[in-house]
């Protein structure tokens, strides 16, 4: 019997994982900073937070599982499957300290692997009182892992290709920008995300066929008001865009009167 500390070091990690993967879909459905920009990487040390406080937990199941009574088939497996995720994610410690990962990219499916072995190690583990944190855990998992899919599945890219005056275009200020699909867009004015700034316009871009051997469309260029004219240097316009879940953004700095940019992301 764990004598509900397992119980309570369950709900506690539960809750913790559930904030940093809320925080992680925040930040990667809406494509505010991506999956390893300052936000995602805060939301992922929550979650490991709350990852490192769950293993405990499973294998204190696990433990308290095979001294309860003859050891029996569900026991078995799911002590197996903590020792299999054990050496899942210890494999990633082995393998970075061999530079045999160049970086997360190649370690993720390790870690997912290692995760989904401990969730189902602690459902098959836990006594039927204490069950409710581990299939809370694995739910919030679930659709994590759902949402992270998704987004990936409907990858979403946007760019600025120009800010300021334009004498072909007889517009004394305008922003220019391509995406790799149709969205329904905003620009907002001195946002270093889509949560902030002021709205300046909006619409809907529809994807053409850009530059040859481009995922980009064609560009869609979009007049700015007057409120905003004429451009002083490092003024930021951001583009936001939006289709379902997936999102992309894309800014520009300006380069003062005299014309010219920087484009970010």
């Amino acid at each position: 019997m764990s004598g509900g500390f397992a119980w309570l070091l369950a709900w506690i990690a539960t809750v913790a994982f559930a904030v940093g993967a809320a925080l992680l879909v925040l930040v990667v459905v809406t494509g505010n900073g991506g999956a390893y920009g300052m936000n995602g990487v805060f939301a992922m040390l929550i979650c490991a937070v709350g990852l490192t406080m769950f293993a405990p937990a499973a294998l204190i199941w696990v433990m308290g599982s095979l001294r309860r009574g003859r050891p029996d088939r569900r026991r078995w497996i799911s002590t197996l499957i903590v020792a299999a995720a054990a050496v899942t994610v210890l494999a990633i410690l082995v393998a970075d300290v061999l530079d045999w990962l160049a970086g997360p990219a190649e370690a993720w499916p390790i870690l997912v692997i290692g995760l989904n072995l401990v969730t189902l190690a602690a459902v098959l583990a836990a006594p039927r009182f204490e069950r409710r944190p581990a299939l809370a855990f694995a739910a919030v998992w679930v659709l994590l892992l759902g949402a992270i899919g998704y987004r990936a599945w409907t990858d979403f890219e946007a760019r600025v290709v120009a800010l300021g005056p334009s004498s072909v275009l007889h517009s004394p200020g305008l922003v220019g920008f391509t995406a790799t699909r149709s969205g329904d867009f905003e620009v907002r004015f001195g946002a270093s995300s889509c949560w902030e700034g002021r709205v300046i316009a909006s619409g809907r871009y529809e994807w053409r066929p850009g530059d040859p051997g481009s995922a980009n469309g064609g560009t869609m260029w979009v007049e700015l008001p007057a409120g905003i004219l004429p451009f002083r240097d490092g003024d930021l316009v951001r583009v936001c865009l939006r289709d379902g879940l997936a999102a992309a953004t894309a800014a520009g700095v300006s380069g003062g009167e005299g014309g010219g940019f920087w484009p970010l992301d």
